[in-house]
């Protein structure tokens, strides 16, 4: 059934996946969860589970690109009980404990079917392989808990072993303890012993608040944390803060807290080298706050002045655009937009991915004669299997 919601997933993954032919890849168990359990018992190894589902395109990618790497392979063969789930087909009871409800939800149990951690959404090999080193760090440093704890309490006034214990305990998920002591440390070292690796650790994770030394001293010597530990590292680090005050502001409904999110928000892309203009930067701020209060008319309003004002040239973001009227609004001037914007993409780009979005902004509008006219030059256009799906799910709508 075409869903247009899926189609923003899609989007992501465009280009057909590659398959890398070779001998390594991860070993899947296929026995029932029950079964798995006592595997893992019997083994005294955690559990990995990848939940997937069939029309997922960031599953096939990590089925075919990460599963399927050597050094991943080696890894986990060597440290997990590895099991693929389809979510929406099978183990509706584990589903249903786990609360999935994106895809790929990456999980790691104990051997007792306790969750240790998880991860939502699609890595790649690198980051895979490094998920699951920490998760057998994070087994490993709970059994020294105890140990660590009795030392940073003997002498507190110890840095190191105070950084120490700040990291069993991220590494064994109690983040609220870590957060707290992370708070007395930090205070105690010398500003630039922020950009040594063991505090970077510590102030990358728990340092949230735009007004602190911290993050004020991160973001003015921007140049060398992103010099140290690269660019995505220091976004998230600045990301992390940023949405921590958004939060607040979003609970209080208070638009005046925007000010210090626009400005920091500003300096960040700035300092990130970003194209887009410092208008477009605050006007995506109030976007963001107007969506998350539920102002969707106020939301629409700011998001079709900045699509017309600064993307009609940018391809792929009005494509995303587009899909995001198709999906949340049903009021003729917003579908009217989005035609418009879709014709124009047509018009510049007359290819398999621009028909298709036409023809789906008709479909939206009830309009099923001109949707499959624009969908039959899509199909006669494609060569992308992955779009091919959506088209042939479109198709099916059309003939009803």
């Amino acid at each position: 059934m075409f869903n247009p919601t899926l189609v923003t997933l899609f989007l992501c993954f465009i280009l057909a996946t590659k398959v890398y032919a070779q001998d390594d890849k991860i070993h899947f168990e296929t026995n029932a969860w029950n079964e798995i359990l006592a595997k893992a018992k019997t083994e005294n190894k955690p559990i990995f589970v990848d939940f997937y589902a069939e029309w997922c395109g960031p599953c096939k990618m990590m089925s075919n690109q990460v599963f399927t790497n050597k050094d991943v392979a080696t890894y986990y063969n060597a440290n997990f009980i590895s099991v693929k789930i389809d979510a929406e087909k099978q183990e509706a009871a584990l589903v249903e404990k786990t609360g999935i409800t994106a895809y790929p939800s990456l999980y790691y149990f104990m051997p007792d079917g306790t969750v240790i951690t998880k991860q939502i959404g699609a890595l790649n090999a690198k980051q895979f392989k490094s998920f699951g080193q920490s998760v057998v760090d994070m087994i490993g440093i709970t059994k020294k808990l105890p140990e660590l704890e009795a030392a940073y309490t003997k002498n507190p006034q110890d840095l190191q072993a105070t950084t120490t214990y700040i990291k069993a305990l991220t590494l064994s998920n109690q983040l609220a303890k870590a957060d707290s002591l992370a708070t007395i440390y930090l205070p105690k070292i010398a500003e630039k012993d922020l950009e040594k690796a063991e505090n970077w650790e510590i102030v990358s994770r728990y340092v949230k608040n735009f007004e602190s030394c911290e993050f004020q001293y991160v973001l003015t010597h921007a140049k060398s944390f992103l010099e140290l530990y690269g660019e995505e590292a220091y976004s998230n680090f600045f990301y992390q803060a940023m949405n921590t005050t958004f939060e607040k502001v979003v609970k209080a409904q208070n638009y005046e807290g925007l000010a210090p999110i626009k400005k920091y928000y500003v300096q960040f892309n700035q300092q990130m080298g970003s194209e887009f203009k410092e208008q477009y930067l605050i006007s995506s701020v109030d976007m963001y706050y107007y969506n998350a209060i539920g102002n969707k008319e106020k939301y629409i309003e700011l998001m079709i002045s900045q699509t017309d004002t600064y993307l009609l040239e940018n391809g792929e973001e009005l494509i995303k655009r587009i899909f995001e009227i198709v999906q949340k609004y049903d009021t003729k001037p917003a579908l009217d937009k989005a035609l418009t914007w879709a014709q124009k993409l047509a018009k510049k780009e007359d290819n398999s991915l621009s028909n298709y979005v036409l023809a789906t902004v008709y479909f939206k509008q009830g309009n099923k004669v001109e949707a499959k006219k624009y969908l039959d030059t899509a199909m006669t256009k494609n060569d992308n299997p992955e779009l091919d799906q959506y088209m042939s799910a479109l198709k099916q709508e059309l003939n009803k």
